[in-house]
């Protein structure tokens, strides 16, 4: 990464952590489009299907690449995509 587009991003994570949001929705909102994703809403919860929970009580976010758990025996398809703040704050992205 170049030394330009480190500052860019720096700089917009300082201005984000300087905002004081009115929603837990629009912190969420603030979080895809620093992080330039897209998620959904749901329930008051924001998810993100780049990333699904398998049943495995640690190490359970996976990215959607992987089809399966080889721990647990589940599968992408039958789990639900992963919470975004958890995925954040596992440091996965």
């Amino acid at each position: 990464m170049s030394q330009k587009n480190l500052i860019k991003i720096l700089v917009a994570l300082e201005k984000f952590q300087n905002t004081e949001f009115k929603s837990i929705e629009d912190q969420d909102a603030g979080i895809q489009k620093l992080m330039n994703i897209k998620a959904e809403i749901m329930k008051n919860t924001t998810t993100i299907s780049d990333y699904w929970d398998c049943d495995c009580k640690e190490n359970y976010i996976h990215p959607a690449s992987e089809n399966s758990c080889k721990l647990c025996n589940t599968f992408r398809e039958d789990q639900p995509d992963s919470r975004l703040v958890e995925v954040i704050n596992h440091s996965i992205m």
